[in-house]
């Protein structure tokens, strides 16, 4: 007798959905030579929706013997209880054209006659059946893996705006059912631009990475919170919290992410700015209103007398202090400054990162070119490699970088010889 390859995790579980009658005893007797099957046996629709809900079945074998249209409507009836319904077999049927042809087309893996004196068929059948049904299973869940992971920012594995949006939309949707608000906070970090541009972006995904640990620690269960992009964090809450007691939770939260950082480059304590409004906000879509609000408009202005923030390099480490950006009289990057030893052009080219040794690019566009390095601005969010090739689409030169700094999409780059 043939028996499934032992690649196939576990034994294959089939239900047979009969009507009790003894034309089901010659199936019976042929399933039960293989005694490395797991059947269940079924003749009423309680017990096959008891059985697939309490487990996972691979094969489903419809007798013939119940009507070829109440197979049919078995059949499409199964789809119903779980997400990835077993496969089909229908056996005992007329053997004609006309119905394999129909059981194909709704999705039936095989038709086998109870005339067919090959006995193996049946049993190879069920094998195919079973495959099918366990690269669906699995093809399912890569993509609610894909799906979950989409949703998660890759450095503070927090929810990112993929899943704000996502969250909105299904909050307007509530809305218009029954009258329901929400608040929707916004937390910058004031610090990380400057801290990207002086140090690098690898000290500010630091202080993104502790702001995100602390929103983690200091948030509520029943709340949505999450990274929206490089400095801004999202917090998702129910209106009926109450003005006094929402102000103190939003203190309480931009206070947690006051977080200070020390490294061998930097010491630096951050700050956060934080905006509010309510949701949903007349015809604005999810992605609109995440805009509007992260505009900077409505971003409350810093507390009365606040302290300029201070962002420091470690007196220890010389080669930092000499890679730190001129600053102005406030402390702030002076970006008029130019630190270049070579003359810059200014340019506007279409370029690609490339990477993987050309397995994957990165498009972007080539904002300033010296004889050294350029600095150039990938098309969304990207985190770009300590060293990658840069090519100039037009005249397809290309160039070996070394990363300098990153701000977000900006990146600058050495040229390496």
């Amino acid at each position: 007798m043939w028996k499934p390859d032992a690649e196939y995790d576990g034994p294959i579980r089939v239900i047979v959905i009969e009507n009790g009658e003894p034309s089901t005893s010659r199936l019976k007797r042929l399933l039960a030579k293989d005694r490395t099957l797991d059947i269940a046996y079924a003749n009423e629709w309680h017990q096959v929706r008891t059985a697939l809900t309490g487990g996972v079945y691979d094969v489903a074998i419809i007798h013939g013997g119940i009507g070829e249209d109440t197979a049919f409507g078995v059949n499409e009836r199964l789809k119903d209880l779980a997400e990835t319904p077993p496969a089909t077999i229908m056996y005992g049927g007329q053997n004609s054209s006309q119905l394999m042809r129909r059981a194909f087309r709704l999705g039936f893996s095989d038709v086998i006659s109870a005339d067919d004196p090959l006995d193996d068929g049946l049993f190879r059948s069920i094998a195919y059946a079973s495959s099918v049904f366990r690269s669906a299973r699995q093809k399912r869940s890569q993509i609610e893996r894909l799906e979950r992971l989409a949703q998660r920012d890759a450095l503070t594995g927090l929810p990112n705006r993929c899943f704000l949006e996502e969250r909105l939309g299904q909050l307007r949707a509530l809305s218009n059912r029954c009258e329901v608000s929400y608040q929707l906070v916004l937390l910058r970090i004031v610090e990380a631009g400057e801290v990207a541009a002086r140090f690098g972006f690898h000290a500010a995904e630091r202080i993104v990475y502790d702001c995100g640990a602390a929103l983690r620690a200091t948030a509520r269960n029943s709340d949505d919170f999450g990274r929206v992009d490089f400095d801004t964090f999202f917090y998702l809450l129910d209106n009926a919290i109450g003005t006094p007691d929402l102000d103190a939770l939003v203190d309480r939260l931009a206070g947690a992410m006051a977080v200070s950082v020390q490294t061998d480059e930097l010491s630096v304590t951050v700050s956060a700015r934080t905006a509010m409004a309510s949701f949903p906000s007349g015809e604005l879509a999810p992605d609109a209103f995440i805009a509007e609000l992260r505009g900077g408009l409505r971003f409350r202005p810093s507390a009365e007398g606040e302290a300029p923030s201070r962002v420091m390099a470690s007196q220890a480490d010389p080669q930092v202090q000499a890679k730190m950006a001129p600053v102005d009289a406030d402390g702030a990057i002076d970006r008029n400054s130019n630190r270049r030893a070579e003359h810059r052009r200014r340019v506007f080219k279409r370029g690609a990162i490339v990477l993987n040794n050309g397995f994957s690019t990165v498009s972007c566009t080539i904002r300033d070119v010296s004889e050294g390095g350029a600095r150039i601005v990938a098309d969304g969010q990207f985190v770009a490699p300590d060293r990658f090739e840069l090519l100039f689409v037009e005249s397809g030169q290309r160039f070996v970088a070394q990363k300098r700094w990153q701000a977000q999409n900006q990146i600058g780059l050495q040229f390496v010889a």
